[in-house]
Parts: structure tokens; sequence; C-alpha cells
């Protein structure tokens, strides 16, 4: 918990750089990606997606609300109910860099509230985007920087103890010290 609100929030998710991902599809908890797309470019991804399956792991470009474009969220997804469940199917949310402040307008307090937004990543052509997913997901967590108390993941329960000691040394240190207003002096508890 921080002493003070931070006095700008900032909606775009802040990378914390972690020794050991959380991110893991074949472990025992359930890992599965989402992802938002311009609705130019949701054929084609879907497109590459089924000839390339497997590509990102944990994105099953068959299930139902995988991969989602910024029309289909309009279409689908108008009551708060529909984007609460659909925050509640997947753990991992993605979205092209490029719609992100129309999409977290549209996501609005649904996915807010569980700091659930979707990390935005680059990708200005479709075969770019599994690269750009996976370093998303791996050896990164996120937090949003907005109120006084802050979410930030670390770990899961396939993780072994060292793995869970590493990351939260090295992803509070990094959170506190460089993405922080007042680095540990802002930091309550």
């Amino acid at each position: 918990q921080l002493l003070a609100d931070i006095a700008t929030p900032v909606l775009k998710p802040v990378r914390v750089r972690i020794p050991h991902t959380i991110f893991n599809p074949t472990g025992n908890e359930e890992h599965n990606v989402c992802i938002f797309c311009r609705s130019e470019d949701s054929d084609a991804l879907k497109t590459f997606l089924a000839a390339n399956e497997g590509v990102v792991p944990g994105l099953d470009a068959s299930a139902d609300g995988a991969v989602l474009s910024i029309n289909d969220v309009k279409k689908y997804y108008k009551e708060f109910k529909q984007l609460k469940n659909l925050s509640q199917r997947f753990t991992h949310f993605l979205c092209d860099a490029r719609i992100m402040s129309q999409l977290y307008n549209l996501l609005g307090k649904s996915f807010g509230k569980g700091n659930n937004y979707p990390v935005p990543i680059d990708f200005k052509q479709v075969e770019k985007f599994p690269a750009s997913a996976i370093k998303a997901l791996q050896a990164s967590s996120y937090i949003h920087l907005k109120g006084k108390c802050i979410n930030l993941r670390l770990g899961n329960a396939d993780m072994a103890k060292e793995q869970l000691v590493a990351n939260a040394l090295q992803g509070l240190e990094f959170a506190a010290t460089e993405k922080l207003p007042k680095g540990w002096a802002g930091v309550h508890s």
C-alpha cells in the first residue's frame, strides 16, 4: 500500500521484469490468452493463428472470444455483465497498441477493478504477432499505477519456492525503485 494516491493514474500496464515467468500454460493452473486487435486485422490474425496453431502458448484461436476485434467488443460486449464474464474467462489479455486507448474506454470498470487491462503489444504485421505476444507474456509482470493500492503478481502455484523468492525480491525492487513516483519512501506496507 502506498502512502498517497498516485497523482496521475496510468492506465497502460507498466512492465515489471522478473527472473521467472508466471505464465505457464502447461502447468496445473489454467493460463489462457485473449487478444484484442484492430477490426481490419481480425480476419488475417485469425487465419494466421489457425494455420500456425500453438505458435503462442495459451492462445487457442478457435476458442470463443480468444481473438476479438474492436468491433466485436462494441457489438457483443455492450453490458457490464458480458465484459465481466470475458474478464473472468481468460487469465492474460493482450491488445494491439494502436487500439489501446479506445479499447480501455470500452472495457471500463469490469477490467479496471481487477487490474486486468490488456497489455499493449506492437505488431504492425500479423507475422510479427507471436514474437510480440511471447515477449509480453514471458519474464514479465505488470502493474497499473493508480490509487493507493497496487497489485503485482509475482508467481503462481506451480512455481518452486526459490523462483517465488527471486521474483519477489527482483520484482518488488524494480517496481519500487524504477516505477513508483517516490520509490521506497512512498511505500507504506
